[in-house]
């Protein structure tokens, strides 16, 4: 289940199948913020879309967790894959990445030091 005020949204996707995780830390006091985690990893093929022009479907999924002391930590995760262009496939796949995004999420967050019953109390965007 996806925690309280976090919204899936579909964004614009890069040419190719991707998994996408980074992990910042920004002090809101001085606005300076440490990237502690940005991978980009290609993955293997999901569906049997079209090689030669493939539609591509991504989902990304964001949360930002409060440190205390004007700190915050945000996790985003986006995947993109190729989908065949006819609207139930892309919704099948839309789905599927969805669900995949928010597990990687909860466990980058479990990395991070956050229990999974911790981010009901969250603020996601």
């Amino acid at each position: 289940m996806i925690p309280k005020r976090t919204r899936v949204k579909e964004v614009h996707a890069p040419k190719n199948e991707t998994v996408s995780i980074s992990v910042t830390k920004t002090n809101n006091l001085t606005k300076e913020r440490t990237e502690l985690k940005n991978e980009v990893k290609r993955i293997p093929r999901m569906t049997g879309a079209d090689e030669q022009n493939p539609g591509y479907v991504t989902a990304g999924l964001s949360i930002t967790k409060n440190l205390g002391d004007f700190e915050s930590l945000r996790i985003l995760c986006s995947i993109s894959v190729p989908s065949i262009a006819n609207k139930d496939e892309i919704l099948k796949t839309y789905h599927e990445i969805s669900a995949w995004a928010e597990g990687l999420i909860k466990e980058e967050m479990t990395e991070q030091g956050f229990p999974e019953e911790s981010s009901d109390d969250s603020k996601a965007s």
